[in-house]
């Protein structure tokens, strides 16, 4: 049986079902392949970084999601959707460099926790000395380079399913014009913007999709 009532059940279902066809692709430069996931290996990841997410937050809570182009934060990304927890897209910060829109999102958002990379996360002080309001939540370095925990898959993910309406991820203005605003992106609503996408695009399950923009863009 298939699950397509939420992006996560989807994920799932592609790592039963073709766990060792590619899910994605990091070119770096545009060229390069630099970096690569199998559905299985996405599936994985994500249940393990959910596991070590969900000690720290709980349904519900908001992640910040401060990474640079890559594929770690798509894991992150569905990590916070097997854990429930609502991601918070960001561009991540620049070090000596004030942050008033990454403020304003944290302000609005009130994230418990900040997922990054480990080099990211690194060098935060710096950034946080700079931005003392990212000081309350708790710091994460999550990203391909973090080992995965044998045993925890089977955790990864509460009892049940979201509701269709229940937030999947907050998508914040660019903030460009004035202060950035958040828009609850549900569940039924991001997979209706992927069939609109499919349908209009004719896409299937064999077409391969090239994407130039950062994923925490706010398109």
């Amino acid at each position: 049986m298939v699950d397509s009532s939420t992006l996560a059940g989807i994920l799932r279902d592609r790592a039963r079902l073709t766990p060792d066809r590619p899910a994605y692709l990091f070119l770096t430069d545009g060229e390069i392949e630099s970096a690569s996931l199998t559905w299985a290996e996405l599936d994985r990841r994500a249940r393990s970084q959910a596991s070590a997410l969900r000690r720290e937050a709980s349904a519900g809570d908001r992640a910040l999601l401060l990474y640079p182009p890559g594929l770690d934060f798509i894991v992150a990304f569905f990590a916070c959707l097997y854990a429930r927890v609502v991601a918070v897209p960001a561009y991540p910060p620049r070090p000596r460099r004030d942050q008033p829109r990454l403020r304003a999102i944290v302000q609005d958002a009130e994230p418990k926790v900040v997922l990054t990379t480990h080099a990211l996360l690194a060098g935060s002080e710096e950034i946080l000395k700079r931005e003392p309001s990212l000081r309350a939540p708790r710091w994460l370095g999550m990203d391909l380079t973090t080992g995965l925990t044998a045993g925890l898959e089977a955790v990864a993910e509460p009892d049940g399913q979201p509701e269709p309406g229940a937030p999947a991820f907050l998508q914040y203005t660019s903030g460009s014009t004035a202060l950035p605003k958040g828009v609850v992106v549900s569940h039924a609503g991001l997979l209706h913007n992927e069939r609109m996408i499919g349908e209009a695009f004719g896409l299937d399950e064999n077409a391969v999709v090239v994407g130039w923009l950062p994923l925490y863009h706010d398109m």
